[in-house]
């Protein structure tokens, strides 16, 4: 649950991409990484005690937030926040490697797709 967790905050930083339909695309493919791994943030919460389950739930940030925190309007006039198509289609590969697990697959640290590392750093 931690990757899920480190996942879901440092994705709203990388949100910039020198043209819009590059921007747009990211933003999308970060959107669905967030919502899968809120979702399975939640149904893990499910299972734990009252108290902590609140904790839990208290800590995952809403879909809009993870996508749009911080840098989430993409500026293309700051290069330090660029992506390249490189990054783009890194972004694709972690979406399609996270979407081919199971919320009980992602939640277990030696199941965390490699294809994700980079954007978890």
């Amino acid at each position: 649950m931690r990757f899920l967790l480190i996942l879901l905050i440092t994705m709203s930083p990388l949100l910039a991409l020198p043209n819009s339909k590059e921007a747009k695309e990211w933003q999308e493919l970060a959107k669905k990484i967030c919502g899968k791994t809120s979702d399975c943030m939640k149904k893990s919460a499910e299972k734990l005690p009252p108290d902590q389950k609140k904790m839990v739930l208290s800590m995952i940030p809403p879909i809009e937030s993870c996508v749009s925190n911080k840098n989430g309007n993409p500026d293309p006039s700051e290069p330090s926040q660029s992506f390249s198509k490189e990054d783009l289609e890194a972004m694709k590969k972690c979406v399609k490697d996270m979407n081919a697990l199971t919320c009980e697959q992602l939640m277990e640290e030696e199941n965390q797709p490699k294809s994700c590392e980079r954007f978890n750093q």
